[in-house]
């Protein structure tokens, strides 16, 4: 009894991936789709250690340039959707806007980063927050 109940959960989950696979196959504009979902949710959910960061360092224009980066971050995903519509060609004026949206992300957050590296700030056990910041900016760019 029990081996019969695994064996077909073993085939259900093989026909899961393969539909998985086939899906992909038919829509690989998905996989770009889910690691920018990936980088924006990784980012927004360590915004707390980039204001703090912010706050304690106060550089020439660190918080546009954060706000900047988190919008086009958003903004890419209208972009993203809307390049690749289905069962139809690619529109190439989303995809230009697309990459310039990732420039202008990579750009700011170097300008981050940068401001931060440049800044005079001792790292101590309450300014933790500090290279955490810099570990999303990278992980962001």
């Amino acid at each position: 009894m029990k081996t019969n109940i695994l064996i077909k959960l073993k085939a259900k989950a093989k026909e899961s991936i393969r539909r998985a696979l086939v899906t992909l196959k038919r829509n690989p504009s998905l996989i770009p789709l889910i690691a920018l979902a990936i980088s924006f949710i990784y980012y927004s959910f360590n915004l707390t250690y980039i204001s703090q960061t912010t706050s304690l360092i106060n550089a020439k224009h660190m918080g546009i340039s954060c706000f900047i980066s988190m919008l086009f971050s958003m903004l890419s995903f209208v972009c993203m959707l809307n390049a690749f519509p289905k069962r139809q060609k690619p529109n190439y004026l989303m995809l230009t806007v697309l990459a310039i949206m990732f420039i202008g992300i990579i750009f700011f957050d170097n300008y981050y980063y940068n401001r931060i590296i440049s800044s005079t700030i001792e790292i101590t056990e309450q300014r933790y927050f500090v290279p955490e910041a810099m570990k999303v900016v990278k992980g962001h760019i």
